[in-house]
């Protein structure tokens, strides 16, 4: 019944930190926060090779009531210009892709229907390539779909090919069943972008959006993490230019 906000509070409360190691081949820096409404401790290590163009993450959620959670967990992952002025091309090992329904109209694909991916039909029940982002001349809009059907360890990856770079992200499917795909491209022109604002989002979440989260963790839509448990999970994120080895 606590009221959390849209995003929580994570992103807005400080964070301690540790330097592990610091050395030319090998840094590691542990970070750590508990927020001010729920009583959970939230670790993350993160870890750099000299001969890696990846960035490892270690995250702990630790549980330190003696009451069971009901949790919402989710990486906020986004892209902007002028990495996506020429568009985009998505590889991900996806099976579905399915539009939220409760979107503003000014949006590019049809909702509430699901597809195989990378099969879409857009706003005019067209068939449309989910993988393709299109320029920033393109008109403007706003969406949210959710790619599911990962195996066990899902990745996707974001590449201008004008440019050849991209950035590639793998994760546990088992923990961050969904990837929300978020456009917004100048399509919302009031609060909070005011017209302003472009930017892509692909985010590992451990379910879809629900405006109802009563009815979301009835349905055990929602992870749980028990009284004084805790829940580890690693993603690693990579830079790349030309193909992508996986």
């Amino acid at each position: 019944g606590a009221a959390l906000g849209q995003h929580g509070e994570v992103s807005l409360i400080p964070w301690k930190h540790a330097i592990l190691e610091n050395t030319p081949q090998k840094v590691v820096v542990k970070l750590w926060t508990r927020p001010l409404r729920v009583p959970i401790l939230i670790e993350k290590t993160l870890t750099l090779f000299h001969d890696k163009a990846s960035l490892f993450i270690d995250e702990k959620l630790s549980n330190e009531s003696a009451t069971q959670l009901d949790i919402a967990w989710g990486q906020h992952i986004a892209f902007g210009l002028p990495f996506l002025n020429d568009g985009a091309r998505i590889n991900t090992n996806a099976g579905k892709f399915f539009a939220e329904p409760l979107m503003p109209p000014n949006r590019r694909f049809q909702p509430g229907v699901e597809t195989k991916f990378p099969k879409a039909l857009n706003i005019n029940g067209k068939e449309d390539d989910a993988r393709t982002v299109p320029p920033a001349v393109a008109p403007a809009y706003s969406d949210l779909a959710y790619l599911s059907g990962f195996d066990e360890r899902a990745f996707y990856s974001i590449k201008n090919e004008a440019k050849n770079i991209g950035f590639a992200l793998t994760w546990d499917a088992r923990i961050f069943k969904h990837l929300w795909y978020w456009s917004e491209r100048y399509g919302t022109q009031d609060a909070p972008w005011w017209g302003s604002t472009y930017a892509l989002a692909l985010e590992p979440w451990s379910m879809r959006w629900q405006p109802d989260p009563e009815k979301a963790i009835a349905d055990g839509e929602w992870l749980k993490l028990d009284a004084h448990s805790c829940i580890s999970t690693q993603l690693t994120a990579s830079a790349f230019e030309g193909e992508l080895a996986l």
